[in-house]
């Protein structure tokens, strides 16, 4: 069986004709590269958290902060118009 390399697609594919948007919250807009390299990193945190035992929420909760560390780094390096 060969082995598919996709991305994840937050949205099913029946929903693409539809403008979903979050309620108070802003969007962003990110190439695909940038996008795969956070799902890459966002998968290892939950594949570690979850074979080191860790609840669900622990696992999310470090999601997310690893998600804002990224971002301040990026916010520091690169100038967001």
């Amino acid at each position: 069986m060969k082995t598919v390399n996709r991305a994840l697609s937050p949205i099913h594919s029946s929903a693409f004709k539809f403008r979903m948007r979050a309620r108070d919250m802003t969007e962003l807009r990110m190439e695909s590269d940038q996008r795969e390299t956070c799902e890459r990193i966002a998968l290892g945190i939950f594949t570690d958290m979850s074979n080191a035992g860790a609840s669900l929420q622990t696992t999310l909760a470090a999601i997310y902060v690893s998600g804002l560390q990224h971002a301040t780094e990026f916010s520091k390096t690169k100038a967001i118009p």
